[in-house]
């Protein structure tokens, strides 16, 4: 059984190695080559009212003109509506701002209804509790120069904060980007983000929209991916991870609050299929592999206690110089000691997420999943 460890130790090490090999082997470079285009950006909210000034604001610095901007709210309740509109009518805007209200609650009708609605041949996306760069559409646009091209992914990264729990979120959203853009470089699409998202309105039509995951709160943006990679092939589908991509999202709070929406995009897993709820178990495989390391020195001695020094260190230093390089790309900066104590902990944390979306069953803006 020794054996048997030290052989998933040094596979996971591998695993890491190929990793950064793919991350480091591609220099993306912003040629900032606006295609001929209509752009219509599309921004589904729910109660976000705290969040929307500053999303607003980070749009009308957006550098690329013309464009619509069409905001549709999943049943708010706590005066998005109102402040919205109040500020589409201030009158100073750069862009067509559009209001709407989405028939049917849930993200997925919200974002259909935009669709139907958009003017532009590419669609863009992202959160109302984010923040865009103002070279963002123009980034994002480099990957529609290929007309073959019907998904452009991009990263998302949580607003730099003091302490050690902002770190950690920066951590986890950094091996979230590296998985992203590893599973696409390799032609192997798992996953991307609706924060950060555009795609040809031609493909969402032709795929039929969301149909068939309609009934699931979340994955809209997987299924979507999903979808038009088994369409059109998944050389369809870009990965642009450049900094100028970078949208960036408000921190959590607390912990509670961020296990909710990693269970929420964990719980999509019964959407997908056989293949992909394989790939989506390995994480959980692999942190369980690296609890039970523990009983190694109790069952051989000093062999086992010196595995599983081995084992760990290799662990923290892999991990830690990976995802150190994936924020440093994006200028952030995190000390060891925040890297190390991650790696320590996120186990544990995989293994709790992991188990409460095997349940299935979540809250999320004062919704209950079933």
């Amino acid at each position: 059984m020794l054996t048997l460890f030290l052989f998933l130790g040094i596979v996971y090490g591998s695993f890491m190695v190929m990793l950064r090999l793919v991350w480091g082997k591609s220099k993306q470079v912003d040629r900032m080559q606006v295609i001929d285009s209509h752009v219509s950006l599309l921004i589904p909210f729910r109660n976000e009212m705290d969040n929307l000034r500053l999303l607003f604001d980070s749009i009308e610095r957006l550098t690329i003109k013309p464009m619509e901007v069409i905001w549709i709210d999943d049943h708010s309740d706590d005066g998005s509506m109102v402040m919205l509109a109040d500020m589409i009518k201030e009158g100073k805007s750069t862009y067509q701002h559009i209001l709407l209200s989405a028939d049917v609650e849930g993200k997925k009708a919200a974002l259909e209804k935009g669709v139907k609605m958009a003017t532009g041949d590419l669609i863009f996306t992202t959160d109302a509790d984010c923040e865009v760069p103002s070279s963002w559409i123009k980034s994002m646009l480099i990957g529609f120069i290929d007309p073959k091209v019907m998904l452009v992914a991009g990263p998302v990264m949580n607003k730099p904060k003091a302490g050690y729990f902002d770190a950690f979120q920066q951590l986890d959203w950094s091996s979230i980007i590296l998985v992203s853009y590893t599973a696409i470089q390799m032609k192997s699409p798992l996953m991307c983000s609706g924060a950060n998202l555009a795609y040809r309105k031609s493909a969402f039509l032709e795929v039929l929209g969301y149909e068939g995951n309609r009934s699931l709160m979340s994955g809209d943006d997987e299924f979507l991916l999903k979808k038009i990679a088994k369409r059109f092939g998944s050389q369809s589908i870009v990965y642009q991870r450049s900094n100028s991509s970078l949208v960036v999202t408000h921190s959590h709070e607390d912990w509670d609050s961020m296990l909710a929406q990693r269970v929420r995009w964990a719980s999509k897993w019964r959407g997908h299929d056989f293949i992909h709820g394989l790939f989506s178990l390995l994480p959980f495989t692999f942190q369980l592999y690296w609890m039970a390391t523990v009983i190694l020195p109790f069952l051989y001695g000093f062999y086992g206690l010196f595995s599983w020094v081995f084992l760990w260190i290799l662990k923290v230093v892999l991990e830690g110089k990976m995802l150190g390089n994936v924020c440093s790309y994006y200028d952030i900066r995190l000390s060891w000691k925040y890297r190390l104590l991650t790696s320590l902990i996120h186990p544990f944390y995989v293994m709790i997420v992991g188990i409460k979306s095997i349940r299935g069953r979540y809250k999320w803006k004062g919704r209950v999943s079933f």
